[in-house]
């Protein structure tokens, strides 16, 4: 809302008119933002220094410049703009229930979960890779401690042949499914007690 009060001053026989406003324009204040966005920058920046704070000072700085555009019916001067600016800074720097310091908790929880979830999915890997190493590890260890001909045939269609579904294996050696599948899991209970005393 905009409040034009207008006044007829009378002096000396020649009538002045003055056209009083209330309040700044958003025009005005774009423009003193892009004329003076290195001071700001600079204040801004120094303030985050001195906080100690990891704020990106253009966010801080947009901050300050939507508040100013609420509040711009109650400023009149250049002086009170800039003020108006210095003093939204600081608050949005200094403040724990500022804006700009929800955003980066926000931001920083974002990031923090993406790190765990990150961290999670590297020790899964790393577990699995264990597992693995563990499981090829019993595997060799088997195979070196053969000593029965048949079971190493066997062995050797399985893993090294790598017949490994029931109706192949069964199709190599020419067995029935159920004799197959009986050799199959017969050899892979021996690996996985293999070791254990």
């Amino acid at each position: 809302m905009l409040n034009i009060t207008v006044c007829v001053v009378r002096q000396s026989e020649k009538l002045s008119v003055y056209s009083l406003m209330s309040g700044m324009q958003k025009s005005q204040i774009d423009n003193y933002v892009n004329e003076n966005y290195q001071l700001l920058l600079k204040v801004a920046s120094d303030f985050v220094r001195r906080k100690k704070r990891n704020f990106d000072p253009e966010i801080v700085i947009s901050e300050a410049y939507i508040h100013v555009l609420k509040c711009k019916d109650k400023i009149e001067t250049v002086g009170q703009l800039q003020s108006y600016f210095f003093s939204k800074i600081n608050l949005e720097i200094c403040k724990q229930n500022s804006v700009t310091n929800y955003q980066f908790k926000e931001r920083h929880s974002e990031l923090i979960g993406i790190e765990r979830q990150e961290e999670n999915n590297i020790l899964l890997e790393i577990e699995h890779d264990i597992k693995r190493n563990s499981q090829k590890a019993q595997i060799e260890a088997y195979r070196l401690n053969l000593k029965c001909s048949i079971k190493k045939i066997i062995f050797e269609a399985y893993f090294v042949k790598r017949y490994r579904t029931v109706r192949d294996f069964a199709k190599y050696f020419n067995l029935s499914k159920q004799t197959a599948n009986d050799l199959i899991n017969e050899m892979k209970q021996e690996i996985r007690n293999h070791g254990k005393i």
